[in-house]
């Protein structure tokens, strides 16, 4: 992980963009520095945790072949009340943009 949040690119890894204010815990991640190089690799689901207003965090899941890996991006401690919404990809779906705002 690089040290500024806002970064699109680091030793030729692309990020997802962050716009406007972050915050002291915002984080980015790169699911591959988990996932290696595998031979098949297809996003099944992606989950975002929510109270209504905030987002604190988001779990994607991938099918590799042979088993589904789960891999969240979340605070160790999140408000018991937190909702979920659950993105399911169809095979050969992808996705190609998130964006959202508060306010």
């Amino acid at each position: 992980m690089g040290s500024d949040p806002k970064d699109d690119k680091e030793d030729g890894q692309y990020w997802s963009h962050i716009e406007g204010a972050f915050h002291g815990d915002t984080q980015k991640f790169d699911d591959m520095d988990e996932l290696g190089e595998p031979k098949k690799l297809e996003l099944i689901e992606v989950n975002f945790y929510h109270d209504d207003d905030d987002i604190f965090g988001m779990m994607t899941v991938y099918d590799n072949g042979e088993e589904e890996i789960e891999l969240p991006h979340k605070p160790k401690k999140t408000p018991s009340t937190l909702k979920t919404l659950q993105i399911l990809l169809d095979e050969g779906e992808y996705i190609k943009e998130i964006k959202g705002f508060a306010g």
